[in-house]
């Protein structure tokens, strides 16, 4: 039997049907760019605002927009209340993050970050996973309208999404759900801010220095009670001098250091907060790097499967294939555990229960230049940590026990000499102090100037990976390359995206260490 179409000609034809399929038809409105992060779009404030229609009614959510996915280009729309419009059930289940929606005989069950679908007794893949996005699961919104038996068509003139039903009834009003104890805890928000003040009211170590601050200034204005009622015209002895004048100089000098310390404890608090804070974000970005990897090799798995049906790819493609989505749940696993840790330890540092979980908000990265220099930076750490702080206290009071000898007794004595020794003592510390603060504030100012380099260069490298791997795939698809060179191009593109992501985490982290050693 001839046929009208060479073997070549007719694969071409079945992958762009199977890219075509995995287009929605919004998608045709947008521009092609390169992939980047799904975002919540709100309706009406920008042009990717999407509208959703059922059976010529306006469907509103109360809570959660629709979004574009331009990684995948679908419509992201809240499972629950799309599904409960086209008179579905849907049911949430925590401990396995999967989604299971019921109408009649058909059900179908989703799980957050897996592009794979059962329903009607097989295993369907999607083009996008679904994902959690301000306490509510998204999902694509073509499939679960198809899936439940309506159609969906777009209107591109007024941007809306069109789903119709078999029966033509009106949407049903969203039912707001009582949300789980786990979802609950994914919608409690934490900034960086609400997370310092948290452990700087619950860190045992601080609370007990902040007594000690309180017990000096209680001594201090104990000690000047006892001592303002001696007239320095009644001192005729050193012993006396010191008794008034020392022994109030060391209770001032006690209860200044213990008020610099204690300022000093709660940076330090605060700087391993951030620490932990930027840990646990730095794991929430690498997870979802890990779900995008995932979804891009399940994709091209996907496309191998089509490619082999019709006999111009060989298996081995297909088992490339698999490989890789073996590998990307590998890492995935390791990103979720990791996750796990950083919540865990960030809560042990706000004392809070250790399996609480945050929506965290991330700090927005200061692009401004530093407004001073490295010597500089020194300068004011030289003149506002408490180290230094204390150092010239304890030479104050050096230097009033050699004032007092000299009035009182003689320098050329013994105690003279060794009152003097003790200030020669106390300018050497405070030197050398006042060089370590120096040196430490010096070389966090070169590691944040270094840091925000990196960064500038790895985001050069991410989006040069990117468009790499978009020429990969086409050219796959168009039978130019191979599984494997589309699975390097992923596997460059993955590492691009933790290098960068890792930039991102160095960066915030020199940024707080800076603001540390200069004694802010």
């Amino acid at each position: 039997m001839s046929y009208p179409y060479s073997k070549q000609k007719l694969m071409t034809m079945v992958l762009s049907a199977a890219v075509l399929a995995s287009v929605p038809s919004a998608g045709a409105a947008l521009a092609a760019g390169q992939p980047q992060a799904a975002q919540t779009v709100q309706a009406g404030q920008t042009a990717d605002a999407v509208g959703i229609e059922i059976n010529g009614k306006p469907l509103v959510l109360p809570d959660a927009n629709p979004y574009i996915d331009r990684s995948h280009n679908r419509t992201m729309v809240p499972v629950r209340f799309v599904s409960e419009a086209l008179a579905a059930q849907v049911d949430w289940k925590p401990e396995t993050s999967q989604v299971t929606v019921t109408k009649g005989e058909r059900n179908i069950v989703l799980t957050v970050g897996s592009t794979k679908v059962e329903g009607a007794g097989k295993e369907i893949l999607l083009d996008a996973p679904p994902v959690i996005q301000r306490g509510r699961t998204y999902v694509p919104l073509r499939f679960v309208s198809e899936a439940l038996g309506a159609t969906v068509t777009w209107r591109a003139n007024d941007r809306v999404v069109e789903i119709r039903t078999a029966d033509g009834q009106a949407p049903a009003a969203p039912a707001e759900p009582a949300p789980s104890k786990d979802q609950e805890q994914q919608k409690e928000q934490l900034t960086m801010a609400q997370a310092v003040d948290m452990a700087l009211k619950t860190n045992s170590d601080l609370l007990s220095l902040r007594l000690d601050a309180d017990n000096a200034d209680i001594n201090a204005r104990l000690v000047n009670s006892q001592v303002k009622d001696i007239p320095s015209s009644l001192i005729e002895s050193l012993d006396m001098a010191q008794q008034k004048y020392v022994t109030q100089a060391k209770a001032e000098m006690a209860k200044k250091v213990n008020a610099a310390f204690v300022k000093a404890t709660e940076s330090k608090i605060k700087l391993g907060v951030e620490k932990a804070y930027y840990d646990l974000l730095n794991a929430q970005a690498d997870l979802a790097l890990k779900q995008q990897s995932l979804s891009r090799a399940e994709q091209q798995l996907k496309i191998a499967n089509v490619a082999f049906q019709v006999g111009t790819r060989a298996k081995t493609d297909v088992l490339q294939a698999e490989a890789g989505v073996a590998a990307a749940k590998a890492a995935l696993a390791v990103a979720e555990t990791n996750v796990k840790v950083a919540e865990m330890k960030l809560n042990d540092m706000l004392g809070t229960d250790l399996m609480k979980k945050w929506e965290l908000k991330p700090e927005k990265l200061a692009a401004e230049q530093l407004n001073m220099t490295a010597e500089e930076a020194a300068s004011l750490a030289a003149r506002q940590r408490a180290e230094v702080l204390q150092k010239q206290e304890e030479l104050k009071v050096a230097e009033l026990n050699v004032d007092l000898i000299d009035k009182y007794l003689a320098l050329s004595t013994y105690q003279g000499d060794m009152a003097r020794n003790e200030v020669e003592k106390a300018k050497l510390a405070l030197e050398d102090t006042k060089r370590s603060v120096s040196l430490e504030a010096a070389q966090a100012y070169y590691n944040l100037q270094a840091a925000k380099e990196a960064l500038a260069s790895y985001q050069k490298a991410l989006d040069a990976a990117k468009e790499n791997y978009r020429l990969s795939l086409l050219r796959y698809q168009n039978g130019m390359a191979t599984t494997v060179e589309v699975m390097q191009a992923d596997e460059e593109l993955s590492n691009r995206e933790n290098q960068h992501q890792s930039a991102v985490y160095q960066y915030n982290l020199a940024l707080v260490n800076f603001d540390n050693a200069i004694g802010n």
